[in-house]
């Protein structure tokens, strides 16, 4: 069942990428950096668009995550993130991680999102 989640969440999870640039951490890296350029109030953003599928990259993917932790199949359940924690935060998550691990920028971003979140967010 965890393969088949997250094969589903791939499939779902790659159109927020296609009109932003490629599905690797090259891409993620400067549409993150986009994402927290404007929640950091700066005001020239080279990426909106890019900006916007990070967050929304993110968010389908702790949503995803939140499904299966709250229902009956937990056991497909990656990393627990925290209460209170907002998109805005699991994007500066993801960036400090692309930006501490430039050697695996290449991988699928649906591999560096899950990872930046399950050294973030372990499940105890």
């Amino acid at each position: 069942m965890k393969v088949w989640s997250f094969i589903s969440f791939l499939l779902f999870g790659c159109s927020f990428l296609t009109y932003a640039g490629s599905n690797d951490g090259n891409s993620l890296l400067v549409n993150c950096k986009s994402a927290v350029d404007i929640l950091d109030g700066n005001s020239y953003i080279s990426e909106p668009k890019g900006a916007m599928s990070c967050i929304s990259y993110i968010r389908g993917f702790t949503d995803l995550n939140s499904f299966y932790r709250y229902s009956r199949d937990n056991k497909s359940v990656d990393f627990c993130v925290p209460e209170g924690v907002n998109a805005g935060q699991n994007t500066r998550v993801v960036l400090k991680y692309l930006r501490e691990n430039p050697s695996e920028l290449h991988a699928h971003t649906a591999v560096l999102v899950r990872r930046a979140l399950i050294q973030a967010y372990p499940c105890k």
